[in-house]
Formats: C-alpha cells, sequence, structure tokens
C-alpha cells in the first residue's frame, strides 16, 4: 500500500475516533443541551462574520506586507482575491493542496513561484507561533495537570527566539528542502518578523472575538470569557492544523476545543459550540470564496 494511502486510511480512522467521542459525549450529556434552553440572537452571529472577513482582510494584509520585503508589490484586493480562491483546496486531505493552490493563482498574478513559497513558509510559521503565543498568555492556565502555569510562559522566550532571522530562516530552508523546494536566500530584519508575528497574532485576536459572539448567538456567556476564547481557539486551531492526517484539522481540533470550553460552558454546550464553529468557519470560507468566485475563470 501506498504511503499517500495509508495516510488517508489512518487520517479517516482519527476522524471517526474523535467524531465517535464527540458523539458520545453529545448523547451523554444532552440533557445539560436542553436545560440550557439554547436562544438564537441574529445579531450576535452577523458580528461573528464581520469579524470573520476582518480576519481575512488582515491576513491578506499581512501577506501582502510580506511579499513587499522582496519586492513584489500587489495591491491588497489582489491578495485577498488570491486567498480567497485558493481558500478551498486546503480542505482536501494532505497539507500541501492549499499551499499548491496559493502558488498557482499568485503566478496568474506575475508573482514569482520561488518568493511566493517564501512568503507561505514564513506566514505558515509565524501564524502557528502567533497562536501559541496568544494561548500561553491568555489561557495556558486553564489546562489541568502538575505544570505549574510559569512553565507554559517560558515557553514564550523560546518563540521569540525561533524569530530571530537567522535561526527562523534555517529552521525554514529545512522544511523547504524535505519538500524540494528552492530554499530562503534572504534575511529579513527583527523588526520586520515582529511586525509580521503582531499582525498575525492580532489576526487570532479577531477570529478569536468572532468565535466568542458566535457562542454567545446561541448561549449567553460572560464577556470575561472574551479574554480565553481567542487563546483557546488559537491553540486547538494549531495542533489540528500540526495533526497531519486529517483534512483541515477535522476532529481534532473539534475535540481540543471542546475540553477548552468546558471552563465556559456546560459539557453538552462545549460539544456543540466546537462542531457549530467548525460549521461556522466553513461557510465563512466558502463565501469568502464565492465573492471572488467570478474571477475564477482568469484562473483557469
Amino acid at each position: 500500500m501506498k504511503k499517500t494511502s495509508i495516510k488517508r486510511v489512518l487520517g479517516i480512522i482519527v476522524i471517526v475516533i474523535f467524531f465517535y467521542f464527540i458523539g458520545r459525549s453529545l448523547y451523554h450529556n444532552w440533557h445539560s443541551i436542553v436545560e440550557a434552553k439554547l436562544k438564537f440572537q441574529i445579531h450576535f452571529l452577523i458580528l461573528s462574520y464581520l469579524f470573520m472577513f476582518a480576519t481575512f482582510v488582515l491576513i491578506a494584509y499581512t501577506w501582502k506586507k510580506s511579499l513587499a520585503m522582496l519586492n513584489e508589490n500587489i495591491c491588497l484586493s489582489a491578495a485577498l482575491r488570491i486567498n480567497a480562491i485558493a481558500t478551498l483546496p486546503k480542505y482536501a486531505p494532505g497539507k500541501v493542496w492549499g499551499i499548491i493552490g496559493k502558488v498557482y493563482v499568485a503566478k496568474k498574478e506575475n508573482i514569482s513561484e520561488h518568493n511566493c513559497i517564501i512568503t507561505i513558509s514564513l506566514e505558515t510559521i509565524l501564524y502557528l507561533l502567533g497562536g501559541i503565543i496568544l494561548f500561553l498568555i491568555t489561557a495556558a492556565s486553564l489546562l489541568k495537570g502538575r505544570i505549574p502555569y510559569l512553565y507554559y510562559l517560558l515557553v514564550i522566550p523560546i518563540c521569540f527566539i525561533i524569530i530571530y532571522p537567522p535561526i527562523l530562516i534555517r529552521i525554514t530552508n529545512f522544511f523547504l528542502k524535505i519538500f524540494k523546494r528552492p530554499i530562503i536566500d534572504f534575511i529579513p530584519t527583527y523588526t520586520q518578523i515582529l511586525v509580521l508575528l503582531l499582525l498575525y497574532t492580532l489576526s487570532w485576536i479577531l477570529q478569536g472575538i468572532g468565535v466568542f459572539f458566535l457562542i454567545n448567538s446561541f448561549y449567553p456567556i460572560s464577556i470575561k470569557s472574551l479574554l480565553v476564547i481567542p487563546g483557546m481557539h488559537a491553540f486547538s486551531w494549531v495542533v489540528g492544523f500540526l495533526s497531519i492526517i486529517t483534512p483541515a484539522g477535522l476532529g481534532v481540533k473539534e475535540g481540543i476545543f471542546s475540553y477548552f470550553l468546558t471552563t465556559v460552558l456546560p459539557s453538552g454546550v462545549s460539544v456543540l459550540g466546537a462542531l457549530i464553529v467548525r460549521i461556522w468557519g466553513t461557510i465563512g470560507e466558502l463565501l469568502y470564496f464565492l465573492i471572488y468566485s467570478a474571477k475564477l475563470k482568469k484562473y483557469l
């Protein structure tokens, strides 16, 4: 059996296992959902999507800014269009299809493949680190275990060491060599990297605020939850992304996020909330794609 087939089978097994436990938890906690008396409030749902689309704009702007470091100048509308059209391929099994789609569309916009791969590589690493840092600052204390919270905070200086340009470029080039892609042949300044990291972390905060309003659209939670939900959501996404064998972290992200949500929601509602967040995100990305789908012919 080929490696890709084995990975696909393993991915399906992991997804089935995660959703089995999620479904089992929903079944055993259904009474808490009924007792919660969920109430739909459309204004909170609209607010959640406004923050989601603000996230899309900020991520496109940050990518545009990283391209400018390589003397690739595109307008914000082009960056938004490229990201939107490259959204759907990432749902295919494996983590490469979203990257391949983005590189393909970017080349049609006269962006060099080499520079596009460099910026996507930096984006991936900084986006992951931004999510981890946000989690460590805001929500790591929610982890129940023997490791003191202070130890989690000690990871933050390590993250800032990792983004020191010579180290960051070496790490990035290591992975580029694995995928047989051209290595990065320039070193950005530490200030440039810090600005990009700040913007990606801000995008996590905006998306987390959107998740907060989404949950409030069916179950009221305290404004204090706004301090931890962005970090919880970011960390769940990071772990889901790092689960190589599942498309878009399906199942993995939901399991971890529902665990964290139990700190602010009843058990059954937390599982339901994690599933709703997945649907919310998928619909949002589909709408993002549809906005620019009329331009699809330009890239075929």
